[in-house]
């Protein structure tokens, strides 16, 4: 019943065309940018930060608590096409399976 997830993207605008008049209340981003364009190659960071006060006030936590940062970046060549900081509350778990 609670947020878990804050997330903070930008998108290159002269690489993705249709982003610019697209509404994002209507589609999330990320399932908008996997069904229209596709990308060739991306990185990704995963860092423990300490949630500001913007962050805590989202989050429903404490400012300083610590939260997993996810942070993405897409290509298409050797274009950026996205880059999407995801901030995870505390508590928060990950699996994958291999």
């Amino acid at each position: 019943g609670a947020p878990f997830l804050f997330e903070d993207r930008w998108i290159n605008l002269a690489a993705v065309s249709g982003a610019e008049q697209t509404d994002f209340t209507e589609v999330n981003p990320n399932e908008w940018l996997v069904r229209e364009l596709p990308f060739t190659n991306a990185e990704v960071r995963y860092s423990a930060t300490a949630a500001n006060a913007a962050l805590s006030r989202f989050l429903q936590i404490a400012p300083g608590d610590p939260v997993l940062t996810s942070d993405r970046t897409t290509w298409l060549g050797g274009v950026p096409l996205t880059n999407a900081r995801l901030y995870f509350s505390s508590g928060y778990q990950m699996v994958a399976r291999y």
